[in-house]
């Protein structure tokens, strides 16, 4: 009995040593579910990421052309990169939503957010778009449009009407170069225009018709088969168009100098109350630097043009013809009661001819 309880008193004082050696100790009366070791700080949540906007676009150019693609495919490219991803626009070709006279009308009604258009197509629906394409014989380059549009106070007369119809015009576009006549006969003077099939839109068909031409209308994606198949005998078209529509193979004149005029408009055009909706950031952005944009695209499109100009000489041997003094007084003497009959249009219209004139008069092209 002696040898067991010694045992057993030297066991229990081995157990307690061995206790206090780990440093453990008798449990305590807090709950063994807070006994468990803590666990590891929980992460923040992310910050949320900003929705992503998306929004639908046509436009009234083919697609697949390497100049007047770059104003819209590039546009959507740089919106989506200026935004940092925000704003997606998926550019659609002509006629995805509507034809090429009714894009606007889906602009307005929101059917899709945005539209690169050519205003010459709605000198009815918007009587200011026909000052806006350009008056005849007004505009030689990219420098006379900038300066009536954001000098002169037009650009804000054209964002008045066409606010009216819920749709806003961000910028100035100029895709076409200089623009005149491109025929499939011999030209030698503008009495060569009387009795042809001239496409012409807008004032410039009015132009056409003065002339004793029978202006009709024809959409950019639809020349080359309509000059082809014989329904229009030339047209009124921007000098670039010769090669990245390949117009060069079907016309044999073109009349350069001075250009009748320019193929202005101002886009993209976004429907109002999607632009609304957007963020104040992101529309800063797009409005404060879509003139920029836009202003280096259009001078790299007269490089375009000019470059034009060579390859259609130099491949299909296309005649470039300037005018004589005789027609410039005669086309002179045609647009100005062109441009006193759209003036009378609206009290709009009124002013924006106004300040044309004078434009015209502070560099010395009218008296």
């Amino acid at each position: 009995m002696k040898k067991r309880s010694l045992f057993f008193v030297v066991s229990l004082l081995v157990a307690v040593v061995l206790f206090a050696g780990f440093g453990c100790s008798a449990p305590s009366a807090t709950p063994a579910a807070k006994q468990t070791p803590a666990a590891a700080p929980a992460a923040k949540p992310a910050a949320p990421q900003a929705a992503v906007i998306k929004w639908n676009m046509q436009t009234v150019y083919p697609m697949e052309s390497k100049n007047t693609d770059y104003f819209a495919t590039e546009w959507v490219k740089w919106v989506k990169q200026i935004t940092n991803g925000r704003l997606q626009i998926e550019l659609h070709p002509p006629g995805t939503f509507a034809s090429g006279t009714e894009v606007l009308t889906a602009v307005s009604k929101g059917t899709i957010q945005a539209a690169l258009d050519y205003s010459g197509y709605y000198g009815k629906t918007f009587p200011i778009s026909n000052v806006e394409s350009g008056l005849p014989l007004a505009w030689y380059n990219f420098t006379d449009v900038y300066d009536a549009f954001y000098n002169r106070g037009l650009l804000q007369l054209i964002r008045e009407e066409y606010g009216e119809k819920n749709i806003l015009n961000l910028s100035i576009n100029v895709p076409g170069g200089g623009y005149h006549f491109g025929t499939k006969f011999p030209f030698k003077s503008l009495d060569d225009i009387k009795g042809k099939k001239i496409r012409a839109t807008g004032v410039y068909a009015d132009y056409v018709k003065a002339l004793g031409g029978s202006p009709t209308v024809v959409s950019g994606a639809e020349m080359y088969m309509s000059l082809k198949t014989g329904i229009i005998d030339g047209m009124i078209f921007g000098m670039s168009t010769l090669q990245s529509y390949k117009l060069a193979e079907i016309i044999t004149d073109y009349l350069e100098d001075p250009p009748i005029g320019l193929m202005v408009s101002a886009g993209p055009q976004v429907n109002m109350d999607a632009w609304k909706a957007l963020p104040e950031d992101i529309r800063k952005l797009i409005e404060e630097n879509t003139a920029y944009f836009y202003g280096v695209g259009n001078a790299n499109y007269d490089i375009y043009t000019r470059n034009a100009k060579i390859w259609s000489l130099q491949k299909y041997q296309v005649k470039f013809h300037k005018f004589s003094a005789a027609d410039e007084a005669k086309a002179w003497s045609t647009v100005l009661p062109i441009w006193d009959n759209i003036a009378k249009l609206s009290p709009r219209n009124a002013k924006a001819v106004e300040i044309v004139k004078q434009q015209m008069k502070d560099v010395g092209r009218l008296k």
